[in-house]
């Protein structure tokens, strides 16, 4: 056998070398440059290689088949081959087309079956071209036409491809077994062509028959079509099916030989990309997403979906008349376009970026994005999620928790707070550096009732004082008894003269807090923001009881000043406060700092609870309750009442107790409310006088006493005198009419 390859690359004449090798002998397959040299070496099967160039195959199988000497032309592809090359080739004249690889065996049974096609050509044309014929001849001729039959029936059975050799009368001449392996259909199932097309047809038998008739009926030299033929256990298996006509055989009949090439896989795989392809124009069509594909060199648009349109307003087609750089503000071209150039590849996201509709109004969108190849161009597909209220939510969620934490701390210095100086420096200070406010300022009413910034921070002080004369000018009041907001400050017209000076300043947003003292606005606090519409909702809210606790830090460090005042009075005073319950033992819940004069801890006794009548004089404490119990049963609400106090060293203090009976709303005791003052020294000073007293009047007695007893003495000496004639001696206490 002698096989030449026109132009083979080297994988597909290893495998043809190997194929014959396999047999046993030393042919091997021959190479040659040109069709014409095919020609010239007269080989028993020529073959052509579709790695080469697809029109020099085509031209080279089209010569080879109008050569002088018939040959049989075998075409090989590789698995990779185009269906539309493999197509060609065979419509050009290929006797057979072989997929790489193949087994040995295979390949060497189909270049055996294709040398006997091209031996029985050859006896053909040289008894076409015999004037005669002797009779000797033609018994050999015969024969040898006999043996080319025969060994023709062994090709097409030993063909690795589903072969069927079939004449215009409907007769099946050979068919290959590698048909019946493929359909299951045995020789005796299918012993016609009648049978066969009724076995494999289906619901196509009689477009087949008719296609079958046709091909005889006009003499077409080769039939092609794609057919989906049944096997017997019902599953059905697409074929690319090439009929082509072979002549009259020796008995005049037309003949033709069908072979099939199983491409359902192939189909399968061709119906799921057509449904893929359909599905993904679909999704990309009908995405809730904007989705668009450009050009990676030029920028340009090349496709858009509906969500794209409807998202940017432009219309499809003026869509495609723009460039990327057209829905992105000017300043974010260069950067955009710099992403693309150094981009690597695959899947990549990215964002957020600003995109830009018709109306002008720009909104935030992150982006994914996958080159593609787009009808033959560098492209990418991109899928845009606006993403403008979740960052909005987030940038909002972001504010509330700076401001949370504004409060905060905000309450940790008005619980710390020792003057309202310093506590409003420091709250202003917090507003700009937790708060993230560009300007913070706190005006407070002097005594002449002219507002005056007292506390500031943020920007330089020649802000806070335009925008004061801002307001001032305007009909926002600068002691507001409600909150006032101006969320477009540079949008405001009663404040359009300062519009300039803001938008310098960075001040988007203001927003006026009132400051109340007892009730009364005495001030404001000013927050200037950033961003446009900051004050709203739950900001707004969370600075309004920012604004209500400096407020109660006001009255708080007035009322802690006139409680330091108190505190100071008290201490320094002989009062003793106490609260105590109306349990038995009158256990004590308040004690004046000062009870210390008397030894005790004031928060000690309280925290213990300890009764008020164990600090009272175990001899007094009858006397205590009797007057209490007195009191109460004559229904007076504050009675006087004095004790001696026991001190913490055991030492008696006498004390005067002013005590107040608190009632709660059902009339019952809920506390005695007790003014101890300590009078120790003042009933000392009353015992000493009452001592000083009764000696007194003792002495007096007795110094009268004793005048009377003199007198008395002085009485009787006279009378004794005058009993003896003798003169009165005390003139004093002589008798009437007696002469001393």
């Amino acid at each position: 056998m002698k096989v030449v390859g026109l132009s083979l690359v080297a994988a597909s004449h290893a495998a043809l070398d190997a194929a014959l090798r396999d047999r046993g002998g030393r042919a091997q397959c021959g190479d040659v440059p040109t069709a014409a040299a095919a020609i010239e070496a007269d080989p028993d099967v020529a073959v052509v290689d579709l790695a080469a160039p697809t029109v020099e195959v085509i031209v080279a199988v089209r010569a080879l088949r109008a050569g002088p000497s018939p040959v049989a032309v075998l075409a090989v592809a590789p698995t990779t081959a185009d269906d539309a090359c493999r197509r060609a080739v065979v419509d050009a004249g290929a006797d057979a087309l072989l997929t790489l690889p193949a087994r040995p065996e295979d390949v060497a049974a189909l270049l055996r079956t294709l040398a006997e096609v091209s031996a029985a050509r050859r006896t053909k044309v040289r008894a076409r071209d015999a004037d005669v014929v002797p009779r000797a001849s033609l018994n050999a001729t015969e024969a040898a036409l006999a043996e080319e039959r025969r060994r023709g029936a062994e090709a097409i059975r030993n063909s690795p491809f589903p072969t069927l050799l079939h004449a215009e009368d409907g007769a099946i001449l050979a068919t290959s077994d590698a048909l019946h392996e493929v359909t299951g259909w045995t020789r005796e199932d299918v012993p016609d062509m009648a049978r066969w097309l009724a076995c494999v047809a289906g619901p196509a038998h009689d477009a087949v028959v008719a296609e079958v008739a046709a091909f005889y009926r006009d003499g077409t030299p080769r039939a092609h079509g794609t057919y989906g033929l049944r096997c017997k256990d019902g599953s059905v298996r697409t074929w690319d099916v090439t009929t082509l006509a072979l002549g009259p055989g020796p008995d005049g009949r037309r003949v033709a030989i069908t072979a099939g090439y199983d491409v359902t896989e192939r189909e399968r795989a061709r119906d799921a990309l057509h449904r893929s392809e359909a599905l993904y124009r679909e999704i990309f069509e009908h995405h809730p997403h904007p989705m668009w594909v450009f050009d990676r060199e030029t920028f340009d648009f090349l496709a858009v979906n509906d969500a794209a349109v409807r998202r940017y307003g432009f219309t499809r087609e003026e869509f495609l008349r723009m460039k990327t750089h057209d829905i992105r503000p000017p300043e974010d071209v260069a950067r955009m376009v710099a992403t693309v150039r150094t981009r690597s590849g695959g899947v990549v996201g990215s964002g957020p970026w600003r995109h830009v509709g018709r109306d002008g109004e720009a909104f935030d969108v992150e982006v994914t994005a996958h080159d593609v190849d787009f009808e033959g161009r560098p492209a990418a597909l991109v899928l845009a999620f606006d993403v403008t209220e979740r960052l909005r939510a987030e940038r909002a969620l972001e504010r509330l928790n700076r401001l949370y934490e504004l409060l905060s701390q905000t309450d940790e210095l008005i619980v710390r707070a020792k003057d309202r100086v310093t506590l409003l420096d420091d709250v202003c200070r917090l507003a700009v550096e937790h708060g993230g406010f560009r300007v913070a300022w706190v005006g407070l009413r002097g005594d002449d009732g002219v507002v005056r910034p007292v506390s500031r921070a943020g920007a330089a002080a020649a802000v806070v004082d335009e925008v004061l004369e801002a307001i001032a000018s305007s009909d926002g009041p600068l002691l507001p008894e409600a909150p006032v907001v101006r969320n477009d400050f540079c949008a405001d017209p009663t404040v359009a003269p300062w519009h300039a000076k803001a938008a310098r300043a960075g001040i988007a947003a203001v927003a006026h807090f009132p400051l109340r003292q007892g009730g009364r606005v005495v001030g404001a606090l000013h927050l200037h923001a950033r961003e446009v519409g900051y004050f709203r909702g739950a900001e707004l809210a969370t600075l309004e009881q920012m604004a209500a606790d400096v407020s109660f830090a006001f009255d708080t460090l007035d009322r802690a000043q006139a409680l330091e005042a108190a505190a100071e009075v008290i201490g320094s005073s002989p009062v003793v406060l106490f609260r105590a319950g109306p349990e038995e033992g009158w256990p004590l819940d308040f004690a004046s700092e000062n009870v210390t004069r008397w030894g005790w801890d004031a928060a000690a006794i309280v925290r213990a609870r300890t009764p008020f009548l164990s600090l009272v004089a175990d001899d007094d404490r009858a006397s205590v309750l009797d007057g209490v119990r007195a009191a109460l049963a004559a229904g007076r609400e504050d009675f006087l009442l004095t004790y001696r106090l026991r001190a913490a060293d055991g030492a008696l203090r006498w004390v005067e107790d002013r005590t107040a009976v608190v009632r709660d709303g059902r009339g019952e005791v809920s506390a005695f409310r007790c003014i101890v003052t300590d009078v120790t020294e003042r009933h000392e000073a009353e015992t000493t006088s009452r001592r000083q007293l009764e000696e007194l009047r003792r002495w007096q007695h007795l110094t009268l006493g004793r005048e009377d007893r003199v007198q008395e003495l002085k009485r009787e000496v006279n009378e004794l005198a005058l009993r003896l004639g003798e003169p009165a001696r005390y003139a004093s206490q002589a008798p009437a009419g007696a002469t001393p």
